[in-house]
């Protein structure tokens, strides 16, 4: 130290801060080039511990997910209950798909170490066929032939081949036999397992807290110790319950909640939460205008169904309404990837038609007038009148507001708007088919799937084809595609023949396609679904979610 001294008293005052500024660049070079070096050797990796909290404008009402349609009780049940496609060591195919043969993981037991066995999943499957039970999957499971083989394998016989079974299969949560076997499938409902329930997931039930007037407020699981899969990292996971939206976001803000997600679009409030990070995850679902021409005859017209058509701007509609979240949809059937064979099928006559019909209904307001004259030239005494339903959503709602002053732009004047609550609109208008024009949305559960909406069968309750639609040759190809074997070309192009022939026909207005919104803090990670069916599948790498990290060598 004092030869250093005796050097820098030697040193004139520039010198002496040149040495100086020459040590303190030396320094800074050190310690940046010590931590790129740490960086570029090391990397953050998850580690188990810390908690996660979901928030919900809602309650839960029955964690069932076979008799539950309500969201909260299906995404804590997503948490709680293993899918059956999880649990198999293998399945087998037979009988040109009309035989599955399933077998049960050995060591499967429930989170209070009942072993999991065959027994389970037939009691899941044969409360699900009960019409007692009114389980929204009972169409699911129709016509279904159970046998226990062994306490590990059951036999599935189907009368005619049937190629989603698999799909379902991969989405049938398993309830546990020795909790609610000895309950009436009609009382189930009653069961105060619904709310402190036993599962196989990567979570079990905790504890949950509630108000005075027994409103829940707080939902806490843990990660259940006896789960057969790779463990969660995150250790405590809960769910905070809300009245209003204004109290959630108010919650993200103030930190009580850590994620929440909607079905619908984010309002502008949650668009501008700071450290926050959004996501938008692609569901099978598609918003239409269903035409049913037996209230109205006129919509029987191709003049008049192609001049409603034209009318509308569905690229307004999405950066007005939708914040340029949703795609343009114009037809029944959602792609999601580049299929390895596209350029095949963009050069075969389907997609020809398909590219034909589009330009004839792309939006054209003039057009649209020419549509219209022609169909009033065709229909001189005709009194036009339709009524449109909606469901009362506020965008949805605003959408058809919109849609509507496009309509009578060209010329429709008499239209009447209703706006119904969505349990009334299911139990009064679609129950009863009693709309000529409905905006509404359908979510396939299986996305190459037509039968549920476009099958002929399906033409009035409880089947889901609103636009009463009636074509042998699309019931043909429907059947086809659900109990042929075939390869995914080959299912392809009979889908691609599907569409031209429904859009032919012109049963609907098809306008667009909107994804799951979900937002987070930045401290989550291991969040990344590409695709979900409904919006608990968020959970379904609830495994990799991940809140603390630490810095290993690579």
């Amino acid at each position: 130290m004092h030869s250093i001294k005796k050097i820098l008293s030697s040193l004139t005052k520039k010198e002496r801060i040149l040495v100086i500024i020459s040590l303190v660049i030396f320094v800074i070079s050190f310690i940046a080039n010590l931590a790129t070096n740490i960086s570029e050797r090391s990397a953050f990796v998850p580690i188990r511990g810390g908690y996660y909290i979901e928030g919900f404008v809602g309650q839960p009402i029955a964690i069932n997910p076979i008799i539950s349609n309500n969201q909260a009780d299906l995404d804590i049940s997503a948490l709680i209950y293993s899918r059956l496609f999880d649990l198999l060591a293998h399945h087998e195919i037979t009988d040109n798909g009309r035989v599955y043969v399933l077998k049960l993981k050995n060591d499967l037991v429930w989170d209070d170490n009942e072993p999991l066995t065959s027994d389970d999943v037939i009691f899941t499957i044969k409360t699900i066929q009960d019409p007692s039970s009114h389980s929204l999957l009972m169409r699911n499971w129709e016509g279904v032939i159970l046998e226990r083989l062994s306490e590990l394998q059951i036999k599935i016989t189907l009368a005619t081949p049937y190629a989603f079974l698999i799909d379902n299969i991969k989405r049938l949560p398993i309830l546990p036999k020795h909790i609610f076997g000895n309950i009436p499938p009609a009382n189930l409902r009653l069961s105060a397992y619904n709310l402190e329930p036993v599962g196989s997931g990567p979570y079990r039930f905790k504890d949950f807290s509630k108000r005075r007037d027994g409103f829940i407020t707080n939902y806490h699981l843990v990660t259940n110790d006896k789960y057969f899969g790779d463990k969660p990292f995150i250790e405590d996971f809960y769910f905070n319950f809300y009245e209003r939206i204004d109290e959630l976001i108010d919650a993200f803000r103030l930190h009580q909640v850590n994620g929440f997600g909607s079905a619908l679009p984010f309002k502008e409030e949650i668009k501008q939460l700071a450290q926050a990070k959004f996501e938008k995850i692609t569901m099978p679902r598609y918003y239409s205008l269903f035409f049913n021409s037996l209230s109205n005859r006129y919509l029987k017209s191709e003049n008049l169904k192609l001049a409603l058509a034209t009318a509308i701007n569905r690229e307004e509609i999405i950066k007005k309404f939708l914040d340029d979240s949703a795609l343009i949809t114009e037809s029944p059937f959602l792609e999601y990837s580049k299929k390895p064979w596209a350029q095949i099928i963009n050069n075969s006559d389907a997609n020809d038609n398909f590219l034909d019909w589009q330009q004839k209904t792309k939006y054209d307001p003039e057009k649209a007038k020419e549509y219209l004259e022609n169909w009033q030239k065709q229909n001189k005494k005709a009194e036009l009148n339709l009524n449109v339903f909606v469901p009362k959503i506020n965008f949805l709602e605003k959408i058809a507001n919109s849609i509507i002053e496009s309509w009578q732009a060209i010329g429709i004047e008499k239209i009447n708007v209703s706006a119904i609550e969505t349990e009334d609109i299911l139990n009064d208008v679609i129950k009863t088919r009693n709309y000529d024009i409905l905006l509404f949305g359908n979510v396939l559960e299986n996305p190459e799937d037509f039968f549920p909406f476009w099958h002929s069968s399906q033409r009035f309750y409880p089947g889901l084809n609103l636009s009463l639609f009636q074509n042998q040759e699309v019931d043909k190809i429907i059947e086809n595609i659900r109990q042929k074997e075939m390869t995914d070309y080959e299912r392809y192009l009979e889908l691609k023949k599907l569409e031209t022939s429904i859009l032919e026909e012109n049963p609907a207005i098809f306008l667009f396609s909107l994804p799951y919104f979900y937002v987070h803090t930045e401290r989550l990670e291991g969040f990344n679904p590409n695709i979900i069916i409904t919006p608990a599948d968020r959970f379904r790498d609830i495994n990799k979610w991940n809140v603390a990290r630490v810095r290993v060598i690579k």
